[in-house]
């Protein structure tokens, strides 16, 4: 899978060079998930370098519309924080934790019903690295804040947190 989504990146990338403002999104978004496709396959220094690629190319996109792709940014910030956390890159993993935490938050705000699970999985994601850095106190807020969003979901749908449920317990 990591084979052909990089055939994908060297497609769009020649894309993008004749025509960045049509092709920006699309090559974001292959790097975006040919990180994840190496982070699946636990190569996770493989995986930072095209999740990078991905966050830079949205925040280009993000600062000429603030208003769009904030989405797709905080997906970049928690896919590059979970492969810094997994590398034990505590400071990076909690920074970009943080961002993913602070942009869904307002997504969430927004449209509860459409963030609600991404607000929950950043915050037990920036749990995860306070937790490992000693912050306990703060690790235990943000992982409540956590499983209050999940519980909600769960109340909808009873299957949709069980995978959750069972890392909290583990």
């Amino acid at each position: 899978a990591a084979k052909a989504m990089q055939t994908t990146v060297d497609l769009r990338v020649l894309l993008y060079k004749e025509d960045p403002d049509s092709f920006c999104a699309s090559l974001a978004d292959s790097y975006h998930f040919l990180g994840v496709c190496y982070e699946v396959l636990r190569k996770m220094v493989e995986a930072i370098k095209p999740m990078k690629a991905a966050l830079d190319l949205r925040m280009k996109l993000y600062e000429k519309d603030p208003g769009s792709l904030r989405s797709t940014l905080a997906n970049s910030y928690h896919g590059l924080g979970r492969c810094y956390l997994q590398q034990w890159e505590l400071l990076d993993a909690e920074s970009m934790m943080e961002a993913a935490v602070n942009l869904r938050k307002k997504l969430y705000e927004e449209d509860p019903d459409s963030f609600r699970s991404a607000l929950a999985d950043s915050y037990y994601g920036l749990g995860k690295c306070y937790y490992q850095r000693r912050r306990i106190l703060e690790a235990a807020k943000v992982t409540h804040a956590a499983v209050k969003l999940k519980e909600k979901l769960r109340e909808k749908d009873p299957d949709s947190c069980r995978v959750f449920m069972a890392k909290l317990y583990h």
